[in-house]
């Protein structure tokens, strides 16, 4: 970038091996050629500044498109970002045209992104089992990502301990839940692809909606071994992630629980400090709420 660049143009970095990153740029509305990923002349690799980029790790939309679904909503539900990571209200100010970049669009890694005058990178965010190597990704309003997780397993010594606790109850992902999200993640990703395509007044919109299933149908697949690899328990003092590939990833005190509620098939215990901690994809989301709030001592 050269010298004396004025100051709304941005510069960021995607560095070597980088995966599971999901970057959101905006610009005003009506973004020319942006949608149009199958153009020869595609014009979203020059406004983020790069020679090419992988069509088919790229969506490109309106904000106005979404209706009445708020863009981390989409972000939460299309992408699974956890909701840790969003500030909702800093993207509900967002307006015009958005591309959501996941890192695999990018060929080759590293490489610096020069972003066009207008065009700003809103939020950078973590996907499930993100493997990536160290590296800032920035910090944005809209998102506080995570740390990307290193390739390696963590030491031992960085990992929850086991206190030996008994375990009163284990609580599994039910396969059934899991294929029923990504089938409701689907439906909305088929009704925007093809409201997408049909308000730019393409006559194929009919496409957009076998992409969108298609799409939320490779994603199913390729984390379904990752999350229905876990288990959740409920011991005499904690409630706990356990991860049949590397132990125990995630513990809760039971002394620390302040709240404990249902959203849909998942299961988000809050802790007295504001930290969540969310069971994904549980057969009987109820039955496993009341067993936890029970332990806990906290009220529904």
């Amino acid at each position: 970038m050269a010298e004396g660049a004025p100051p709304e143009v941005q510069r960021l970095r995607v560095i070597t091996g980088e995966r599971g990153v999901v970057r959101v740029f905006a610009a005003p509305t009506g973004a020319p050629g942006w949608a149009k990923t199958d153009a020869a002349d595609w014009p979203l690799p020059a406004a983020l500044g790069v020679e090419t980029l992988g069509a088919d790790d790229v969506q490109v939309f309106e904000v106005t498109d979404l209706a009445q679904m708020r863009l981390g909503e989409f972000l939460a539900q299309g992408y699974d970002i956890a909701s840790d990571q969003i500030d909702h209200a800093a993207l509900d100010a967002v307006e015009g045209t958005i591309a959501v970049v996941r890192s695999t669009a990018f060929a080759e890694t590293p490489v610096t992104l020069d972003l066009a005058p207008g065009v700003t990178c809103v939020g950078a965010y973590a996907e499930p089992g993100a493997q990536i190597a160290s590296g800032p990704m920035g910090d944005f309003a809209s998102a506080r990502p995570r740390k990307a997780a290193p390739a390696a397993p963590p030491p031992e010594d960085d990992r929850p301990v086991d206190d030996g606790a008994r375990v009163v109850a284990t609580f599994h992902p039910s396969r059934e839940a899991y294929i029923r999200s990504h089938l409701w993640l689907g439906a909305a990703a088929m009704g925007i692809a093809t409201a997408v395509l049909y308000w730019m007044g393409n006559p194929d919109y009919w496409v957009g909606a076998v992409a969108g299933v298609l799409a939320i149908a490779v994603r199913g697949v390729y984390l379904a071994s990752e999350e229905l690899g876990r288990r959740f328990e409920l011991t005499e003092t904690s409630v706990r992630t356990v991860s049949d590939a590397g132990g125990i990833e995630r513990s809760v005190a039971l002394g620390d629980i302040e709240m404990v509620r249902r959203l849909g098939s998942a299961v988000q215990v809050v802790t007295k400090s504001g930290d969540k901690y969310l069971m994904k994809y549980i057969g009987a989301p109820a039955d496993v709420q009341q067993r936890i709030a029970a332990a806990a001592g906290v009220t529904l």
